[in-house]
């Protein structure tokens, strides 16, 4: 059976100290605070992948930025995302790589290629040309 823990609060959140080493504090349901030996705090929910069946963690963003409420409802989000059968890490991971598509696949950088191209084959028919006489 599954270990009980009492969910964290936002004064045992903003209280927690740096240690010697890494250490952790459990809300419940996967999700932890880990708490670096520099002082930086991070989000993190532990999960079971749906298809592979192996363990693995996924950040949920860093503290401050992202509070305790913001941490559960990520937390709940991807659960909801497993639950379907859906790896939350994937879904992530797949969703920044459209967006860094997106931003290179501007007009201009489109444009740069296309001439590129162009000027390939232009010196290479050049030089054919003029290697035949």
């Amino acid at each position: 059976m599954a270990r009980r823990t009492s969910a964290l609060t936002n004064t045992q959140v903003k209280q927690a100290k740096p240690k010697d080493k890494v250490y952790k504090l459990a809300d419940g349901e996967g999700l932890q605070l880990r708490i670096k030996t520099n002082g930086s705090k991070s989000w993190l929910l532990d999960y079971i992948k749906p298809v592979t069946k192996s363990r693995t963690s996924i950040s949920l963003g860093v503290y401050p930025e992202v509070s305790l409420l913001d941490a559960r409802k990520r937390k709940n989000e991807a659960r909801e995302q497993l639950a379907n059968g859906v790896d939350p890490k994937t879904t992530r991971d797949q969703e920044r790589q459209m967006l860094a598509d997106a931003q290179t696949k501007t007009l201009i950088s489109v444009a740069s290629e296309w001439l590129k191209i162009k000027k390939q084959k232009s010196l290479l028919t050049t030089r054919l040309i003029f290697g035949a006489l």
